[in-house]
């Protein structure tokens, strides 16, 4: 850090009073001027302090590299933020698109279903037509063949009934082994 104005002032003057106050204490002591000499010392101790005092406050207000360390941790900060604002109006964009996609997917799948549904119900219907048409016509053949006319006597009888398996049974011989009754 540079100096200011008035501390430029005050370290000249001071630098001046300590080339002065040696010039006198130094020409006192020649000369046997204890009074001068004496003088020239009070002025180079006044100098010395003053200069003292100037770097005292310049190392205790300096602040240049802490002023240099905020700019640079504010111009990582700023950096990094534009990153994450980048990175997040990223993500935002992926998720939009995403979001398209399944939206088309789902439209898609909805119309694709919708066809199925529509081809089965087209199976279904052409199958039922041709259930009825095929008992219509087994409608038709037996009443052509007379199976429908009240008191006809069915040709055949393809399943027995219990009623009817019992009257032309013969009825079985009881087993008598190991001591079983039959009924």
């Amino acid at each position: 850090m540079g100096l200011t104005g008035g501390t430029r002032t005050i370290t000249t003057t001071s630098l001046l009073t300590l080339t002065v106050g040696l010039l006198i204490g130094t020409h006192g002591m020649i000369k046997g001027d204890t009074p001068r000499s004496l003088a020239g010392v009070l002025g180079v101790g006044i100098a010395l302090t003053a200069i003292t005092l100037i770097t005292i406050r310049r190392w205790i207000c300096d602040t240049t590299a802490q002023t240099q360390e905020l700019t640079e941790a504010r111009q990582g900060y700023e950096a990094e933020l534009r990153a994450n604002l980048a990175a997040r109006a990223s993500i935002e964009a992926e998720y939009a698109r995403f979001t398209r996609d399944m939206a088309a997917a789902r439209a898609q799948m909805a119309a694709t279903l919708e066809a199925e549904r529509q081809a089965m119900q087209a199976g279904v219907e052409k199958e039922r037509l041709q259930l009825q048409q095929s008992a219509f016509l087994t409608g038709v053949q037996m009443e052509r063949s007379g199976a429908l006319k009240p008191g006809a006597v069915p040709r055949s009888n393809l399943i027995k009934f219990p009623k009817q398996h019992q009257e032309t049974a013969p009825e079985r011989e009881a087993s008598r082994e190991h001591g079983v009754v039959g009924p």
